[in-house]
């Protein structure tokens, strides 16, 4: 599979890191695109839908530039998600 690196600077340390996003960049770059928007203009799409095969952790770090590891640290454990009480289809 595919991959591309997607690096930025952690919102909470200001640390630069870069990891392995398990994605073709040509996809990714899609999904980036609608989640962020175009020319500035804002997207209304939710990380969630932009990228629903990646991981809470790894939709953080685009989001934020704070890798798992580092989230642990500020933040303890992450706690399993609690099921919705509505659907989500």
């Amino acid at each position: 599979m595919e991959s591309t690196t997607y690096g930025k600077h952690s919102l909470f340390s200001g640390k630069y890191y870069e990891l392995e996003i398990p994605m073709a960049p040509e996809a990714f770059n899609e999904a980036l695109t609608r989640w962020k928007g175009i020319n500035g203009a804002k997207s209304n799409t939710l990380i969630q839908e932009a990228f629903p095969n990646l991981s809470p952790a790894l939709r953080e770090f685009i989001m934020t530039g704070c890798p798992n590891e580092e989230w642990q640290e500020l933040f303890g454990e992450n706690e399993p998600e609690e099921p919705r009480p509505w659907s989500e289809e």
